[in-house]
Parts: structure tokens; C-alpha cells; sequence
């Protein structure tokens, strides 16, 4: 009997050490907004060149605590992107206020919590940046160890024209 409590126990012991380390995300929100210049441009024959959106990605992050999150990379569908982190101050904030149909995609963050803005480019200039990304992975360092937040969908918010 003793042998078999002795096993489990160190069992349980080998389990509990393989266990990743928790991530300290809570929850994670990612937008983008699509602006396209309302002038059209023509070239020297006359024909019009139709303007290139210019899309502004951004995610929201609520974190346990108030230790700046360390980000190692973020893909969206395969394509890496660069980061720029602030902190945002306050319990609730609208992603982009321009606009009254944003309100609802308001952001609230709980007690004892931490909201940071993530402001993304694509790592590789040349890489034209698609609308509707679905499959978004943000990899964190986190107590020397890797850890992984996966966002399934995300939003598009809107924005005045530009001229």
C-alpha cells in the first residue's frame, strides 16, 4: 500500500512540473480599420489608378497584473507582423472613436487588471496587408518560458474618409 501511495505521489509531482506556465492574458481584441484616399488618381493617359486601402491593424490585450507584456512575435495567417506596445489608462476605452458604431466594441477591463494597445505593421514592407485575418497567434516570454494566445476573429472598425 505504501508503494502505491509513494508512485502516485511522484506522479503527480512529474505532472504537476511538466505543466506549462499560465499565460497571463485574460482576454485579447483585434481590430483593424480600412482607409482609402477619396481622390482618385489618374496617370498621363488618363486612366484612372485605383487607390490602395491602407490598412491599420491594432489588438487590445487585458493582462493579469501590470508588468509590461514581452512579445516575441505576432503571425497573423502566416504573415509576421512588428510590434509597438503602449499601456492604456483607464477602466474603459473605444478602440476608435470617430465613429458612434464603434461604442458597442467598447473594452472594460476588470479589477487589478492591465490593458496594453498593440500597434502592428508588417514585418516585410513589401507585403500588401489583406482585410479579415482569422487566424491571429501572439507568442509571449513569460517567467523564461513561451507561451501562446490564439485570436479567432477580428473586427473592423470604422473610420472617417480620408482626403
Amino acid at each position: 500500500m505504501k508503494k502505491i501511495i509513494f508512485a502516485v505521489l511522484n506522479l503527480s509531482l512529474v505532472i504537476v512540473s511538466c505543466a506549462q506556465t499560465k499565460c497571463t492574458v485574460k482576454k485579447a481584441y483585434a481590430f483593424y480599420t480600412v482607409t482609402i484616399a477619396g481622390a482618385a488618381i489618374a496617370d498621363e493617359n488618363g486612366n484612372i489608378i485605383p487607390p490602395k486601402p491602407q490598412i491599420n491593424r491594432f489588438i487590445y490585450l487585458e493582462m493579469t497584473g501590470t508588468k509590461e507584456p514581452v512579445i516575441e512575435k505576432i503571425m497573423y495567417d502566416s504573415v509576421l507582423y512588428i510590434s509597438t506596445i503602449e499601456r492604456v489608462e483607464g477602466n474603459t476605452v473605444v478602440p476608435v472613436e470617430t465613429n458612434s458604431e464603434n461604442a458597442k466594441h467598447s473594452i472594460r477591463v476588470k479589477k487589478k487588471n492591465s490593458l496594453w494597445k498593440i500597434e502592428l505593421q508588417p514585418a516585410d514592407e513589401n507585403t500588401l496587408a489583406k482585410e479579415g485575418k482569422t487566424d491571429i497567434n501572439i507568442s509571449f516570454k513569460n517567467s523564461d518560458k513561451s507561451c501562446t494566445y490564439k485570436i479567432k476573429e477580428e473586427i473592423l472598425l470604422q473610420t472617417a474618409p480620408r482626403y
